[in-house]
């Protein structure tokens, strides 16, 4: 695995680090500067950060159709010890962008001390409606790529995503995401990100708090499609989504 260790740079050092979880394909490539950003930012607060890359994608090793969330899973629990041993701290919080904020939800009862808090920034709930929304986005970018659109043009996915391979296990492993098969954790405390019209994240905290878990909800409601092979075609960083989740770490310490 390919990770990116930043260590603390401010003071007071914090007794807490922070693994990053990516999200996949197009989605990973759009908050790749984001997650540098929000990590350097969280380093001169005294914070140790791990970045990674899962198991067939980014730098790591592998080709894309080896994608797989099982093994996923078992990589940011990997990720979790590696960053413990290198910041010396048994406390973690996990932060995750759609599949990677479900990932982490289904990770965190794997891993040896788990994570204090996890923060999910518009997590995929169905996993069927995710691949729905992922066959859209994938046609809509075909189209727009013709100035007249030849007649007949196939644009249903043949096992790729918006240019990133996907394999038959791969995308029944994200078919069989469903609510039910998020509502167990270790965590204490899941704090979500997610637009006010988001009816899968409202039912996602309704039932993590019905285990105990201390949940809540915060509205965002960003201008962005996530959906989208233009990486927001932009090097820019949306301000406010930085500045959110950089508030949603710093709370435990507050």
């Amino acid at each position: 695995l390919y990770g990116v260790f930043h260590p603390s740079t401010g003071l007071p050092r914090r007794n807490i680090s922070v693994l990053l979880c990516n999200p996949f394909g197009q989605e990973a490539v759009r908050t790749n500067r984001l997650y540098r950003m929000l990590a350097e930012r969280l380093a001169t607060k005294g914070y140790d950060i791990l970045r990674f890359d899962y198991f067939a994608t980014g730098e790591s090793a592998g080709q894309d159709d080896q994608g797989d969330l099982d093994r996923w899973r078992e990589d940011i629990v990997e990720a979790h010890r590696e960053l413990a041993r290198r910041s010396r701290t048994r406390r973690q919080v996990w932060l995750g962008a759609r599949l990677g904020a479900t990932l982490a939800l289904l990770s965190s009862g794997q891993a040896e001390h788990a994570p204090e808090l996890l923060i999910l920034w518009d997590p995929v709930v169905d996993g069927g409606s995710y691949l729905r929304e992922l066959d859209l986005g994938h046609a809509r970018q075909i189209r727009s790529s013709f100035s007249i659109v030849p007649a007949g043009l196939t644009t249903a996915r043949q096992r790729e995503a918006l240019g990133f391979a996907t394999s038959e296990s791969f995308e029944a492993q994200l078919a069989s995401l469903c609510l039910e098969r998020l509502a167990s954790t270790r965590t204490r405390q899941v704090r979500l990100l997610a637009p006010v019209t988001d009816e899968p994240s409202h039912a996602l905290v309704q039932q993590l708090g019905s285990t105990g878990v201390d949940c809540r909800l915060d509205e965002f409601d960003h201008a962005f499609d996530w959906v989208s092979e233009e990486a927001l075609n932009t090097a820019l960083v949306p301000a406010e989504a930085l500045q959110r989740l950089l508030a949603l770490v710093e709370e435990p310490a507050a």
